[in-house]
């Protein structure tokens, strides 16, 4: 009896240092996989940037540094809106067009990211194209920021804006920061409302 009940302890060793390595396997792969995640999320906004660059080559209309063009738009009520009354000390002004589905996960991103109504007015978007299909876009997403329309794609043609969702961080006097063409993710949006920059 005894000798069973050793052989029984003995067992319950074994099958607990097995387990015990299993759930390190376990923690190595998910540990590892972080890492693969970091390093895409990393090569992906270096991909971005480097995009980013080529595209402002190819614009040679705006550049980090310059003096945001100033534009009066309506909101999405029909009042007029004049950019500059609009900027505050870093303001992330969203380019997006409603046909573009990268634009909609921004949007998506834009909605889940900033939940603080405070931090709503950081943000500024404005869009070309339909008006009805830019407010069903609004209601869609959740999105509480103010939404300017850019009835006749004016304001983008004289940016240069070709491509969406475009990005660009100005301060309150106009200067731009920084300027990001392609989707932005929750995390840089995130990033941005603590930091008022972005990555």
């Amino acid at each position: 009896m005894k000798r069973i009940l050793a052989i029984a302890k003995y067992l319950t060793v074994i099958v607990a240092v097995a387990a015990l390595g299993v759930l390190s396997a376990k923690q190595v792969s998910q540990h590892l996989n972080a890492r693969r995640t970091r390093a895409s999320a990393l090569e992906l906004k270096q991909s971005r940037r480097e995009y980013t660059e080529g595209l402002l080559r190819s614009m040679n209309t705006i550049a980090v540094g310059d003096r945001l063009p100033d534009h009066q738009f309506q909101d999405l009520e029909g009042r007029l809106q004049t950019l500059s009354d609009l900027t505050g000390d870093s303001t992330l002004v969203i380019l997006f067009h409603p046909s573009c589905h990268f634009c909609d996960d921004e949007l998506d991103a834009l909605g889940d990211a900033v939940s603080d109504p405070s931090h709503h007015q950081r943000f500024l978007l404005a869009s070309p194209g339909d008006i009805v299909e830019i407010v069903e876009k609004k209601e869609q997403f959740g999105i509480q920021s103010l939404v300017l329309h850019d009835q006749d794609g004016e304001y983008l043609t004289e940016l240069g804006v070709s491509s969406f969702p475009f990005n660009i961080v100005v301060r309150r006097d106009g200067v731009i920061q920084d300027i990001v063409a392609g989707g932005l993710d929750a995390e840089d949006l995130a990033h941005f409302v603590a930091f008022g920059s972005l990555e």
